[in-house]
């Protein structure tokens, strides 16, 4: 899907390498597979369990 690298190519051949080996790797059906029908619905749902779940143990400071 992604196409990673450890640097950024330095010569345009390393360019033309780089780009022909992600053209030829890359796998649409495999990346579309990734795309959540709503991503922000699912984004919520991730920060309102995480909120749960840091502010469980937070100490309550007295009313006093």
């Amino acid at each position: 899907m992604a196409s990673v690298r450890p640097h950024l190519p330095s010569s345009a051949d390393g360019w033309r390498a780089a780009l022909a080996a992600t053209r030829r790797d890359h796998r649409p059906a495999a990346q579309r597979a990734m795309i959540a029908a709503d991503p922000a619905a699912d984004a919520a749902r991730w920060l309102e369990a995480l909120s749960d779940r840091l502010w469980r143990d937070a100490p309550v400071a007295d009313a006093a």
